[in-house]
């Protein structure tokens, strides 16, 4: 998470962030919060001689560390950019001041750990509940919500080496027929679609990098061979997988 705190110009920064074939720009002024979920791929192109910003970086593997539930986590489903008024922006930046100053104690200090959880608890909820308010979203989600969020959370837990919905929807106690046509009512787009979908975002992330040959990719992504994996490819991209690696 970034929160940009201090800025002069009116262009203080902007986000290129990647969602799925394009690139939108997102230009932040002052007191914006942009939030980056996993696989996000974003790129910073210009920052002001004026600005400034204070972040923070957690895993989901963290929050069930620190004694998070799994079912309070669709509680931190948080958009991607939100203006905030300067009294939030103060109260979420001193937050994030004391967590920094604390995190950086000496560990041997007595119950230095459980001090930064109870401190990132406080700035977690702060920004959940503040999200809610600002976005008017509801507090409580409807069951079928829940499932499909708890689905996308699979989903990025499992997405290189699970392609099933019978997969998915063993881990979530439903049947595939339940959870396809849950998916299917809350997003548009069936379980299948929304795996294969995951499949192609983490693929496409791979095939930036040039150390990966197509081979280590489809491996990556159990795939049996690269032939089926570039046959995956092509069918949802309308190209192989070197043909899109040469176009970016």
């Amino acid at each position: 998470m970034l929160s940009i705190e201090q800025a002069i110009a009116d262009f203080e920064g902007q986000w290129k962030e990647k969602a799925r074939n394009d690139y939108f720009a997102v230009f932040l002024t002052k007191n914006t919060l942009t939030i980056a979920s996993p696989r996000t791929v974003r790129d910073l192109t210009h920052v002001g001689t004026d600005a400034s910003a204070a972040g923070i970086v957690f895993t989901r593997q963290y929050l069930a560390r620190i004694g998070v539930l799994e079912e309070q986590i669709p509680a931190f489903d948080f958009p991607p950019h939100l203006m905030l008024e300067q009294q939030e922006a103060d109260a979420l930046a001193s937050l994030l001041h004391l967590l920094k100053h604390k995190s950086q104690e000496q560990k041997d200090k007595p119950y230095t750990d459980e001090v930064i959880r109870h401190h990132f608890l406080a700035f977690l909820y702060e920004l959940a509940s503040l999200c809610r308010v600002r976005t008017g979203r509801k507090m409580k989600r409807t069951r079928k919500e829940e499932l499909h969020v708890r689905f996308h959370h699979l989903l990025n837990d499992h997405v290189r080496e699970e392609r099933s919905v019978r997969f998915y929807a063993a881990k979530l106690f439903v049947t595939p027929k339940y959870l396809t046509e849950t998916v299917k009512e809350v997003s548009g787009k069936t379980a299948g679609e929304l795996i294969d979908e995951m499949v192609m975002r983490e693929a496409k992330r791979l095939l930036g990098d040039p150390a990966l040959s197509v081979n280590d990719i489809a491996g990556e992504l159990h795939f049996s061979d690269q032939f089926f994996f570039r046959k995956f490819f092509k069918r949802h991209e309308g190209l192989t997988p070197s043909e899109f690696r040469r176009a970016i």
